[in-house]
């Protein structure tokens, strides 16, 4: 068998169906494989009008096939299209049931269009031919195999009833595949993907952070929350750890990915409290103030810090 190659990196595809970004945001944002499957196969139908779609994940080393098919999910052993192949798996070796397979061992992953890699007339002298293709008036198929990873093989296929794809048609599926192959590799292989667990603050460390964000300094949080500036320092020690980020920005934008919900306390404006503002007065326009502001507000003192 030859060694496995990676795909000619493309940039973006030549032309772009109006929902495929939709369609490949809900690939990247699925956690279960299923859902995965399930975005992925519908970006592929987008990117290739066919008559039929499916997408294939053979598993090392436990060798198991699975199948998913639009608007069906995984397919169970009874449907269709796994009897086939159990079929066709079982009647010769399945490396050689088809001339795509046979061109991806030579040539590495890819999209491999069959009309173009044999003619009709060698084709249907194939068993395969005979035992899938025949039985429901596939024509033609484009087989797309994505770059093995974490001990999968996952290929996506189109096919055409009653007359060929157009050639052109392999450019945007060999595209798709550079896409498809960044997907796979960003949730760590064509599997569920565990969520990272978020880290757990406690209700004074959260309050602190909050004000962090909101840019204020060390001094002026301790006078709001009537806390001494070294108890104040041990507590965002404690959330640059937590969190694992080294400057106040970046502890600000870890804020905003975890939504930690505001709750609204006399904590939030301190002349509800009687105590003395840190800077401005109680007219000073300070509360609330926008996502971009906090960013900026707190960017600039750590500019300032720094320099």
């Amino acid at each position: 068998m030859s060694s496995w190659q990676n795909p000619t990196p493309v940039a973006i595809l030549t032309v772009v169906p109006s929902n495929l970004l939709s369609l490949l945001s809900d690939a990247s944002e699925a956690d279960s494989v299923d859902e995965f499957a399930e975005a992925l196969l519908r970006a592929w139908a987008c990117v290739v009008r066919a008559d039929y779609h499916s997408l294939i994940r053979f598993s090392q080393p436990s060798e198991t096939v699975t199948y998913w098919h639009p608007g069906e999910g995984r397919l169970g052993p009874d449907h269709w299209l796994p009897r086939l192949f159990a079929g066709l798996l079982a009647a010769e070796k399945p490396l050689e049931t088809h001339p795509s397979t046979e061109a991806f061992l030579k040539h590495g992953p890819g999209a491999y269009l069959r009309s173009a890699i044999e003619k009709d007339k060698v084709w249907r002298r194939r068993r395969h031919y005979r035992l899938v293709d025949s039985k429901h008036g596939i024509e033609d198929t484009l087989t797309l195999f994505l770059s093995p990873a974490h001990g999968a093989l996952v290929t996506l296929h189109a096919g055409s009833k009653g007359s060929h794809f157009e050639s052109t048609v392999s450019a945007p599926a060999q595209e798709f595949g550079s896409i498809a192959d960044a997907l796979v590799a960003a949730r760590g292989g064509f599997n569920d993907r565990t969520p990272a667990p978020k880290p757990r603050l406690t209700k004074r460390e959260a309050e602190i952070l909050r004000w962090v964000a909101e840019g204020k300094r060390n001094a002026e949080i301790a006078i709001i929350l009537a806390l001494s500036a070294h108890t104040v320092r041990n507590h965002l020690e404690n959330i640059f750890a937590k969190l694992q980020v080294d400057t106040r920005t970046a502890a600000a934008a870890a804020l905003h990915a975890m939504a930690i919900p505001r709750q609204a306390t006399t904590t939030d404006n301190p002349a509800a409290t009687g105590r003395k503002l840190p800077s401005g007065g109680k007219n000073s326009r300070r509360y609330p103030r926008t996502g971009a502001a906090r960013a900026i507000s707190v960017a600039t003192k750590d500019l300032k810090s720094a320099s």
